[in-house]
């Protein structure tokens, strides 16, 4: 499908929200249809005019480990739940329809949000932001319900959210990705010591180790 990149551009950044807001409004009514279809259409607009397919279809792929490792880890935590859960055995870990979403994120990384990375320094600023603003939103809209403990959520969103935006920007480089993945694991490590932890110097010690873990990304 021939279309411009300006075209793309927009077609891409409105229809990743057209899935949330779908998705949002779906959750909680228990309505899964038409937000599932809708985000077909999107994946497979997308991939119709992606100029590089496989490096979508790695994002993808990255973008939905990540994030069911990142949600499912939430939610054992008890820091997250989610309205419209899986039927139990699988009620633990992450919805369906969360997958739908990252997967849909996955398409934006080079595209409407691949100007970051261009902007490695602020990359982690505007990723809290676009993240706890998400989430928070869909908590607002009876899709999700965020715990009290603000502060572990949002070392979590900051952490993966911006290695997830790394691995988009890195795609194809084994040392990098392999970084980002550390840099997880290592964020999620610390955040949940930092806000278990009841010593403030504890506390300090471990958000510091979440810094270090996301520094940690940006390997030249």
């Amino acid at each position: 499908m021939r279309i411009s990149p300006t075209a793309f551009l927009w077609l891409n950044a409105l229809g990743f929200q057209a899935v949330w807001w779908a998705w949002a409004w779906g959750a909680p009514t228990g309505q899964a249809l038409w937000p599932a279809l809708g985000s077909v259409l999107f994946l497979a607009l997308h991939f119709a005019g992606t100029p590089d397919p496989r490096r979508d279809t790695l994002s993808v792929g990255l973008c939905v480990v990540v994030g069911f490792l990142f949600d499912t880890a939430m939610m054992q935590a008890d820091w997250l739940r989610f309205a419209s859960p899986n039927r139990a055995p699988f009620d633990g870990v992450q919805p369906l329809w969360m997958m739908a979403l990252w997967t849909s994120l996955a398409c934006t990384l080079h595209t409407s949000l691949g100007w970051l990375q261009r902007w490695p320094v602020g990359i982690y600023a505007v990723c809290a932001v676009m993240g706890w603003l998400s989430y928070e939103a869909a908590d607002r809209l009876g899709a999700l319900t965020l715990a009290d403990s603000v502060g572990g959520v949002v070392a979590l969103l900051v952490g993966v959210t911006g290695t997830i935006l790394v691995f988009g920007s890195n795609i194809g480089a084994p040392s990098k990705v392999l970084a980002g993945v550390l840099a997880v694991l290592t964020s999620f490590a610390a955040s949940y010591s930092a806000f278990s932890l009841k010593s403030p110097l504890s506390r300090a010690s471990a958000i510091a180790l979440v810094m270090r873990g996301r520094s940690s990304c940006f390997i030249k």
